[in-house]
């Protein structure tokens, strides 16, 4: 598979997480340092400007939460300036159902479309049940070459130990060995249990089209002042391992999840209907 839509590029540009050099970044001074807010520092400008949803976030509800993909890439001189572009979106309907939660995806991007169900547990951390997908080009790449990796269909389902996979003709059994199963939708709807998985330490991921189950640790990263949302701190938390760069997840004090913030890709809450 050529393409992994929500962490395109991260994984590539990762390496440089392990740096720390003085950048400049945007409009602040060229003696800020990257680092000193690298919860925030990959959606700034757009938090600068953000006004968080109206609607108050009840997990206990049914709800659909609206995230913008906000982007940001070094110029052409390699200088470290934030775009904070909105490239495509992000829907996540929570559905409760019996002892299940529904969630029914549609993540679009600038050459595709990923639709799909996925089922999980309602309790604990809301481990995986089944999920199918379908992923399509959208209309300005249904004639382009990403359209030969754009349309492909997928489903799972898991007993709590294994991971069973079917994508097209392959067929695949994932041993869990006594981790969660979480995929990126519940963690960025997972706000109220992000304590317990820190407290657990370690989870696998399943991110984006399952093309990589990672094995990541999840952990409380402490706080975070921001200079949007008309200032005030974040408590932070961080998803790191499997071969990719580090997600940064952040909570208002209030409990509203704000979003994922990355190197390359953040997803960060826009609205809320329900």
């Amino acid at each position: 598979m050529q393409r992994r839509g929500f962490i395109k590029g991260a994984a590539a540009l990762g390496i440089l997480g392990l740096l720390k050099p003085r950048l400049t970044f945007g409009a602040q001074a060229e003696t800020s340092d990257f680092y000193a807010d690298y919860q925030i520092n990959p959606a700034r400008l757009y938090l600068k400007t953000y006004v968080p949803p109206q609607n108050s976030y009840d997990f206990l509800k049914n709800q659909t939460l609206f995230f913008d993909n906000v982007v940001w890439s070094p110029d052409a001189k390699q200088n470290l300036k934030p775009r904070n572009l909105v490239s495509g979106g992000l829907s996540i309907s929570r559905k409760h159902v019996s002892d299940e939660l529904e969630y029914l995806i549609e993540q679009k991007a600038t050459d595709y479309v990923l639709t799909g169900v996925l089922r999980c547990k309602a309790g604990g951390l809301r481990d995986i049940v089944s999920f199918e997908f379908e992923n399509v080009p959208n209309a300005s790449s249904e004639n382009s070459e990403i359209a030969k990796y754009a349309r492909f269909k997928y489903a799972g389902s898991s007993d709590g130990k294994v991971l069973f996979l079917n994508f097209g003709a392959l067929k695949k059994e994932i041993p869990l060995n006594g981790r969660a199963l979480i995929t990126q939708w519940q963690l960025l709807d997972g706000a109220d249990m992000w304590d317990a998985l820190a407290a657990q330490k370690s989870h696998s991921v399943l991110w984006d089209a399952f093309e990589v189950l990672q094995n990541r640790n999840f952990f409380a990263d402490g706080q975070c002042a921001s200079d949007g949302l008309g200032g005030g701190v974040f408590k932070t938390y961080m998803s790191e391992g499997g071969g990719a760069s580090a997600f940064n997840f952040l909570k208002r004090a209030d409990g509203l999840p704000i979003g994922l913030t990355c190197f390359v890709n953040s997803w960060v809450l826009k609205s809320i209907e329900g």
